[in-house]
């Protein structure tokens, strides 16, 4: 027990203990503002393209239409790599752009079936 003014306090632990501060947790429309819905659709616009070109490609059996859209699905995912550096959205960006290389190699051209 200390004495503290002629009286017995308590006695106190003075082990330093951690203190954790957390940060308040917005969105990203919320920080960024309406510019992140722009990096956000960027897979969505990509997906469309692609699913249009490799149904062209398909359809009209346009060599050029299905190396467009392995061109396209092989940028996405490597700017999805270049993503995960730079800004979290590589994250989304990478799933999607594989699955775009796997659709790219799913298709076959007419005249090989």
């Amino acid at each position: 027990m200390y004495l503290k003014g002629g009286r017995a306090a308590d006695r106190l632990q003075e082990s330093p203990t951690p203190v954790f501060t957390t940060s308040p947790r917005v969105t990203l429309l919320t920080h960024d503002g309406a510019s992140a819905l722009g990096i956000a659709a960027i897979p969505l616009l990509a997906a469309i393209i692609v699913g249009v070109l490799l149904y062209r490609g398909i359809l009209a059996d346009s060599r050029n239409a299905r190396a467009a859209a392995w061109s396209l699905s092989a940028v996405l995912t490597a700017a999805g790599v270049v993503g995960f550096v730079t800004i979290l959205i590589g994250v989304v960006v990478v799933p999607v752009g594989v699955l775009l290389l796997v659709a790219c190699g799913q298709t076959v051209p007419p005249r090989l079936r």
